[in-house]
């Protein structure tokens, strides 16, 4: 993985109430969340650069401190399917270090990204000397596998728009940022990779997209999304569903 030299003068916030809620970092109490930092090797890593590799071996984990992950994995017909997203305060890559299986999906920078690399045995030494740390973790690893289970019970079967609008209700929910124009969806997807991320094809998506900018319920830019009516999105997901 290209690496940089560490940015000192840019230090992580060491308060977990100040990462996004529902990473594992906000779970952290504040000394846990400063040790994880210390063991750690701070890299930049710029857009595009593949961090894990599906079936690899190797263990390190990797605490996201700025930017954006994409985890992918590959289907039997060989494609590439988007099956998760995560942004500074989550971790990847921990399975690995807890179970020393091999990798089960391959993670991307979706753009340039700090990360703190983390070598497995030290992961291991520092759940060891903090239980409520360990317990942190594997909670956080449990909401992932719902997330994942609820992500999927969501899509079997319903239409291409309910299955976007619930997506993008997801997003809103756990990456909006709240603006002037409504919520902002920074996280860098494309409308390929967002139907690829619903299992749809990429012109149902397109019209569907079409559709929620002339009810005014959403602005779409290069990789930039604005969710100006989240109540009107969440009522347009649960009326497609019928």
């Amino acid at each position: 993985m290209p690496t940089s030299p560490d940015r000192k003068a840019e230090v992580p916030p060491e308060s977990s109430a100040l990462w996004p809620y529902g990473t594992l970092l906000e779970r952290l109490a504040d000394d846990d969340l400063r040790e994880l930092l210390r063991i750690g090797t701070r890299r930049m890593v710029p857009r595009g650069v593949t961090l894990i590799h599906e079936a690899a071996t190797d263990r390190q984990v990797y605490v996201i401190l700025d930017g954006c992950v994409k985890v992918l994995g590959d289907t039997r017909e060989g494609r590439t399917t988007l099956l998760a997203i995560r942004v500074a305060g989550d971790v990847v890559g921990e399975l690995a270090a807890l179970d020393g299986q091999p990798r089960s999906a391959t993670v991307a920078t979706a753009m340039p990204t700090e990360v703190s690399a983390v070598l497995p045995r030290a992961f291991e030494a520092f759940l060891a000397e903090r239980p409520a740390a360990a317990r942190a973790v594997h909670r956080n690893i449990t909401a992932k596998l719902r997330q994942a289970t609820r992500f999927r019970i969501d899509l079997t079967g319903a239409p291409i728009p309910a299955r976007l609008t619930r997506v993008l209700c997801q997003l809103a929910e756990g990456y909006g940022r709240p603006g002037p124009r409504g919520i902002a969806i920074d996280v860098p997807l494309s409308q390929a990779e967002i139907a690829s991320l619903v299992g749809g094809a990429e012109a149902s998506v397109h019209r569907v997209f079409t559709d929620l900018r002339q009810r005014g319920l959403l602005s779409v830019g290069y990789r930039r999304l604005v969710v100006h009516d989240l109540e009107a999105l969440q009522a347009m997901a649960l009326e497609e569903e019928k």
